[in-house]
């Protein structure tokens, strides 16, 4: 689901053609795999994802930079997702009015 998506972006500018790579992706725990960020970083975008919880007993490996991660930017992702999530409530509402 990753990778068509980012091939999908177009970011218009003033002038010129569209723009095809983000600066930054947001993205929540569930893209939090190695082979995504890999990806970003070859791509040369940053990736602000944060990290999954381990499972009790399980040690992370820790070589090279940690990544990194901006909790007020995950607060703004977390309220559209849920804006998102209540029209798609309402809609669904909607169409069993209507049936």
């Amino acid at each position: 689901f990753f990778h068509p998506v980012l091939k999908q972006v177009k970011i218009p500018l003033k002038r010129g053609r569209k723009r095809t790579r983000p600066e930054e992706v947001v993205a929540d725990k569930a893209y939090d795999a190695g082979y995504l960020r890999k990806e970003l970083a070859r791509r040369g975008i940053k990736g602000m994802i944060p990290e999954r919880q381990l499972r009790a007993g399980t040690k992370r490996r820790r070589r090279g930079p940690h990544h990194r991660f901006d909790r007020e930017t995950h607060k703004k992702r977390a309220g559209v997702e849920q804006a998102i999530g209540w029209l798609k409530r309402i809609a669904e509402l909607l169409l069993d009015m209507k049936s």
